[in-house]
């Protein structure tokens, strides 16, 4: 039988008991950080850190409170369990947020900031009428046009994004009874016991700004307003046959698109 040299002998025992060691601290390392970690989710879920305020902004008209508590944001709740981005996702579904912001506030506060749509119009499209933002976005549907709004005809497959920006853009002493007509290549308006021509749908801020001044300069009953060109505005005086003719003042006979 071989006999070991002691000197290997000892050896091979010390890279045996450090490699029992190494296995050793690596156990430990690992449940030191299980251990860690298992606290920190106890913690994190305790009373301590229970949400036991939430804070929300910017709510007139949309289903917030409802879709918070649809996400899980509400008193009681661990503040951890809060995702933010689904929980501003979820928010935005409802037609009336334009967007939501919502933040968590350690140790135990979420934040809720919402910017809602404002109606500009009630759109009628057919028999069906709807409160719609400046985007075209239809917030809900009505029995009756608000009277404080616009009314904008828009028939089917004609967008009528043109007539609410000029609808969003009026005073609200013009805007109650204007009746906005959409069609597919040019609108007209009735505003003020006045017909308007508003040609093709550009430029309209511009025409709603023009309009006001056209009405505070009180042209004739029976006048019809063209704001083809919102920077000449033209006036057809009533019996004159055309508004692009010679009795528009002031006289206009451009096309579209100026300003």
């Amino acid at each position: 039988m071989t006999q070991i040299d002691p000197r290997i002998a000892r050896r091979r025992r010390q890279v045996q008991e450090e490699r029992a060691h190494s296995s050793l601290r690596r156990v430990l390392g690992i449940l030191g950080v299980g251990a860690v970690l298992a606290v920190g989710v106890w913690v994190a879920r305790s009373p301590l850190f229970q949400i036991d305020d939430v804070v929300v902004s910017g709510v007139s008209s949309s289903r917030t409170p409802e879709l918070l508590v649809e996400a899980g944001i509400v008193v009681g709740r661990p503040l951890v369990s809060v995702d933010p981005a689904e929980a501003e996702a979820l928010l935005e579904t409802d037609p009336w947020v334009e967007s939501a912001r919502v933040v968590r506030s350690w140790p135990r506060r979420v934040r809720v900031r919402v910017v809602e749509r404002v109606p500009v119009a009630t759109v009628r499209r057919g028999s069906e009428l709807a409160l719609m933002a400046v985007d075209g976005t239809a917030l809900t549907a009505v029995a009756e046009p608000d009277p404080r709004l616009a009314l904008v005809e828009a028939p089917g497959g004609v967008d009528p994004v043109p007539g609410l920006v000029f609808a969003a853009e009026l005073r609200d002493d013009l805007a109650a009874g204007t009746v906005i007509t959409v069609g597919a290549e040019e609108l007209e308006a009735t505003v003020a016991g006045y017909r308007v021509r508003l040609g093709r749908g550009v430029d309209m801020v511009a025409k709603a700004r023009a309009l006001a001044g056209v009405i505070d300069a009180r042209p004739p009953e029976g006048a019809v307003i063209t704001l083809i060109a919102p920077t000449r505005p033209a006036v057809l005086l009533p019996g004159t046959e055309d508004a692009g003719g010679d009795s528009a003042t002031p006289e206009h006979r451009d096309g579209e698109g100026e300003g």
